[in-house]
């Protein structure tokens, strides 16, 4: 990783907090604002229009949490390689890459374990259309894969890697794990204590091997896992394979 000036890395230190506090609170609240969801149902109908809503709010996560930061990083001259915030794929370090094999399944069997909960079923699967087909997952499974690519690129690369060059490796991950848990809190204490753990290990995963695609990984088998076991398992939610309704 190229070592930037200590002035320099503050600087952008201050702007990248600004930004990620900005756009959090900004991203969360229209997520859940009642006007904007009213807009669309009033255009889908009640039955589809989270569908739209859900999908609208995936990818537009991929302008606000990935482009319009690399914009930022890319104004200031001394750093214009995307290898600085967590985009390195020419020299990876695999040897951290075997954590895969002990984090996915643990996840996936938490996910299994928690299916039924009625706390997890009130929030998953996001798109609450009562019938999906199998274009409907895959669309979904898309969303979350563009989703958590700017996700993980806004916590583990943009914020991280410029708290990191600032302060260095643990002040970096406490701020990482403070904005990470305090972005889940509308979804409960539950996630919001449990991204605490989760975030602490992918910020360190991020840092040994130099890139954000460990972490892309391990967030997408949790947050696809979720979604199929709870489509699985809800009441009024299911899969009823390549018919329409």
């Amino acid at each position: 990783m190229e070592q930037l000036g200590v002035q320099y890395a503050i600087k952008l230190f201050i702007v990248t907090l600004v930004y990620v506090a900005i756009i959090l609170v900004a991203y969360n609240y229209s997520y859940s604002s009642t006007s904007i969801k009213r807009a669309f149902i009033n255009k889908f109908d009640a039955e589809n229009y989270s569908v739209y809503y859900v999908l609208f709010f995936r990818f537009i996560a991929l302008l606000l949490f990935s482009v319009f930061p690399l914009i930022i990083f890319f104004l200031y001259q001394k750093s214009t390689k995307i290898y600085n915030v967590g985009l390195n794929f020419n020299n990876i370090n695999y040897s951290y890459y075997w954590w895969l094999l002990i984090l996915c399944p643990t996840l996936i069997l938490l996910n299994y374990l928690n299916k039924d909960k009625a706390d997890n079923l009130k929030l998953y699967p996001q798109i609450r259309k009562k019938k999906w087909n199998i274009q409907l997952v895959l669309l979904s499974a898309l969303g979350w894969v563009v989703y958590l690519a700017a996700y993980e690129f806004l916590f583990r690369g943009f914020l991280l890697y410029n708290s990191f060059y600032a302060f260095g490796m643990w002040f970096s991950i406490l701020i990482n794990v403070v904005f990470y848990s305090l972005a889940h809190i509308h979804k409960g204490k539950k996630e919001a204590i449990g991204a605490i753990p989760l975030g602490i290990i992918l910020c360190i995963l991020t840092l040994k091997t130099g890139n954000i695609l460990i972490a892309f990984i391990i967030h997408l088998t949790l947050a696809l896992s979720n979604e199929w076991f709870s489509l699985k398992t809800h009441p009024y939610i299911s899969f009823v394979g390549n018919q329409k309704k």
